[in-house]
């Protein structure tokens, strides 16, 4: 199978997803300060508005923790894959994955059309 991505190509996609788990890091350890910081000045909610804004908060929270994670995991998957030195090859169908796709979601370990029908 020839090979689509350039070791050029590859070194700046390598620093793309590099670039992007620390701004997911930094997310993570800045939410976990303001955790800290609010539970220092935690004062018990006054009225059931108040505990519906604190649940509601802390479950976007959560979710957005949730999500953070997995694309932390779906990048050092893909820096894996460059390692092997099979990055940008679709998991699912052995084919190239395409430049641009990787150029908008370096982790993707898909390529457009298998993610289109694993989406459906």
């Amino acid at each position: 199978m020839e090979k689509v991505l350039d070791d050029k190509k590859i070194k700046k996609l390598r620093h793309a997803l590099l670039e992007e788990k620390r701004r997911i890091l930094r997310g993570l350890q800045n939410q976990k300060r303001e955790e800290e910081r609010i539970g220092e000045d935690w004062m018990e909610p006054k009225d059931l508005e108040d505990w519906a804004s604190i649940s509601l908060s802390e479950e976007l929270k959560a979710k957005l923790a949730d999500r953070d994670i997995a694309l932390l995991r779906d990048i050092d998957r893909a820096l894996e894959r460059i390692v092997k030195g099979d990055y940008g090859i679709c998991v699912k169908c052995g084919k190239h994955i395409e430049v641009e796709r990787l150029e908008i979601l370096p982790w993707t370990p898909y390529c457009a059309e298998c993610a289109k029908k694993i989406a459906t």
